[in-house]
């Protein structure tokens, strides 16, 4: 709530995970992209890794998604994003 992108990304992580909070996988993906537009690298690659298994299972476009959050935070730099592009469909 106070613009900490880092943040966002960390309460996803809780949501994902079910720690403190019930399990919501809505709630972080809408918290990692809220620290991924806010520019925290990790945010991008956590949203990136729920397209990515999205993809593994069947859903369309899914992958394309992962894509863009990933080559999102290689961009800036974040090399396990660069390592996880190479690993994509």
């Amino acid at each position: 709530d106070a613009g900490t992108m880092v943040g966002c990304t960390m309460l996803g992580n809780l949501y994902s995970n079910g720690e403190g909070v019930a399990r919501n996988s809505v709630q972080a993906m809408a918290l990692y992209r809220e620290g991924c537009s806010g520019g925290n690298m990790d945010g991008c690659v956590k949203l990136g890794d729920f397209y990515e298994q999205r993809g593994k299972v069947g859903i369309s476009n899914a992958f394309v998604q992962a894509r863009l959050f990933y080559q999102r935070a290689c961009d800036e730099g974040t090399k396990i994003a660069c390592d996880k592009l190479k690993t994509l469909p």
